[in-house]
């Protein structure tokens, strides 16, 4: 494909330049070329299906092997289960891994549709896949040398939270003087581009 961009720069006063470049629709209704990249939808498919369905035998194992060992009215269990971790986080990450999964996979399926977007089916491949990545680090925790990563972070999260609060003030009246006072400049054309400076002067 050849082409050819003229740019009249008589009018450009603060040294940008903006480009829109409209996409070509015949590049969403690519086919593919290889008949193992359309087999692989229906080989990730069952996996994430069976996925799901033991993450989900697994808990419910779990709950029934812990009321029969739990006494008391349901307020108390309840209080037992959030304290002892019978509500895992894990689960609710794999089962939505395992949701964003499904989705590519019929996405892909999909594929004869034209009305299929390119973007679309490739953001929700990504997702799912660094999600199913993730997935890997709950079973780190019964090995807890290996485990380190993640429980500082979870030790660390709410002094990250109370940090935050105090920055985020800071930040937005910095980025909302910074839009008012210094539009006329490119760095403070909009609240995103103020922001994105106050993030590179932090750094």
């Amino acid at each position: 494909i050849k082409s050819r961009l003229s740019f009249d720069l008589t009018e450009c006063s603060d040294g940008e330049l903006r480009a829109l470049f409209l996409e070509d629709p015949h590049l969403a209704e690519e086919r593919y070329t290889h008949p193992a990249l359309y087999l692989l939808p229906f080989f990730c498919l069952p996996l994430t299906l069976l996925s799901a369905a033991l993450t989900i035998r697994s808990h419910a194992l779990r709950r029934e092997g812990g009321s029969l060992r739990s006494t008391g009215d349901s307020n108390d269990i309840l209080l037992r289960e959030l304290a002892v971790g019978w509500l895992d986080p894990w689960l609710i990450f794999v089962l939505l891994a395992n949701a964003v999964q499904t989705l590519a996979a019929l996405q892909c399926i999909q594929k004869a549709d034209k009305t299929a977007d390119v973007y679309w089916r490739l953001s929700l491949l990504g997702v799912g896949a660094g999600m199913a990545w993730l997935t890997l680090l709950r079973y780190l925790k019964f090995f807890p040398t290996y485990y380190v990563l993640i429980r500082t972070l979870a030790r660390a999260f709410p002094r990250l939270l109370r940090f935050l609060s105090g920055l985020v003030p800071l930040l937005l009246a910095y980025a909302l003087c910074g839009t008012c006072v210094f539009w006329p400049s490119s760095n403070f054309a909009s609240l995103s581009d103020a922001l994105m400076g106050m993030f590179s002067l932090l750094n």
